[in-house]
C-alpha cells in the first residue's frame, strides 16, 4: 500500500505490473547483456535545526530506489569469492552408474499411474531420479529411454535380449523399424508369442498403446501386419492367433473381444 510508505500522500498513481509472464522472469539472468531490476525500500531518521527558533526536530525519511543488478556469472574479472565454487562430485564407476540407471527406471515403471503418463513426463521423472543418484548428464537419450521403456513394459530383459545368439535380436531389430509409439505394442505381442500365452485382446492392445479404443487397436494390428512384422489369423472358434515371422513364435488363441487383462510384470532393463 503506497500510503504505508508515504502517509502524507494526497494522490496515488498506481502502476500495474504483470506477475504472470509467459516466460521465467529469472531467465534474463542467463543473458550476459541484460540485468534485472531490484527495488529497495528503507527509511532513516534525520535531525534538523530550525534556523529561526534554533529548535531541533527529528524527521523520519522514507525512500525507494531501484538498481540494475547482474548475476556474478554474467561479469568477468570479479574476485574469486564472488563466484560459487564448482560442486565437488565423486565419480561413480560404470557398474554403479548402470545400477543407478536401472533403479531409476524400475522406480519410474513401478508408479501406479505410469501407464497413463506420457513418455515425455516419464522421461523427466527418470532424469530427476538419475540426478539424485549422481548419474550425471544424459544417462539415456529420449530415443534410448523410449526403447527401454517399451522393452520393460513388455516384460523383456534387455541384457538377455541383446546377448549374443539371442532369438530376441531379430525381434528387437523388427521393433526398431516401426514407429516409436507402436514398438511397445509389437514387443508385448512378441512376448506373448514367446511365452505361448493367449493372444492379447483388442482392449489389451489398446491399453499398451495408451488408448481405450478397441477400434484403434485393430487398426494398429492391421498396420503391423502390413509392415510384415506380425501375422494374424483366426481359429475355428474365431479366436485370434498372432505369429512373429522369422522366429516361429505364435500365441495361443485368444478372444479379441475380451476385457483387458492384467499386464505382465515388467522386468528392469539391464
Amino acid at each position: 500500500d503506497p500510503k504505508l510508505l508515504w502517509p502524507e500522500v494526497r494522490t496515488i498513481v498506481m502502476l500495474g505490473v504483470n506477475y504472470g509472464p509467459d516466460t521465467d522472469p529469472l531467465a534474463i539472468l542467463a543473458e550476459r547483456t541484460r540485468g534485472a531490476v531490484s527495488v529497495y525500500y528503507s527509511s532513516f531518521k534525520k535531525t534538523e535545526t530550525n534556523i529561526v527558533t534554533g529548535q531541533e526536530s527529528e524527521k523520519n525519511i522514507r525512500f525507494l530506489r531501484h538498481y540494475i543488478v547482474f548475476n556474478a556469472d554474467q561479469i568477468d574479472g570479479l574476485p574469486a569469492y564472488f563466484y560459487a565454487p564448482p560442486p565437488i562430485e565423486t565419480p561413480i564407476s560404470p557398474s554403479e552408474r548402470q545400477a543407478a540407471i536401472d533403479v531409476a527406471l524400475r522406480e519410474v515403471l513401478s508408479e501406479s499411474a505410469a501407464e497413463f503418463r506420457t513418455t515425455a513426463v516419464l522421461y523427466q521423472d527418470f532424469l530427476v531420479r538419475c540426478r539424485i543418484r549422481r548419474v550425471g548428464d544424459a544417462p539415456l537419450s529420449l530415443a534410448s529411454f523410449r526403447r527401454r521403456l517399451a522393452v520393460a513394459h513388455a516384460g523383456i530383459d534387455l541384457a538377455e535380449a541383446e546377448a549374443q545368439d539371442s532369438p530376441w535380436a531379430d525381434v528387437l531389430a523388427m521393433a526398431d523399424a516401426l514407429p516409436e509409439d507402436t514398438q511397445g505394442v509389437f514387443l508385448s505381442l512378441a512376448r506373448a508369442a514367446f511365452d505361448r500365452r493367449p493372444c492379447p485382446s483388442d482392449a489389451d492392445v489398446a491399453r499398451v498403446y495408451g488408448s481405450s479404443s478397441p477400434r484403434r487397436a485393430r487398426r494398429l494390428l492391421d498396420y503391423m501386419e502390413e509392415r510384415q512384422v506380425i501375422v494374424c489369423r483366426l481359429d475355428a472358434r474365431g479366436r485370434r492367433i498372432v505369429a512373429i515371422p522369422g522366429v516361429a513364435w505364435e500365441t495361443e488363441p485368444g478372444d479379441p473381444n475380451a476385457a483387458s487383462a492384467t499386464a505382465p510384470e515388467a522386468s528392469p532393463a539391464d
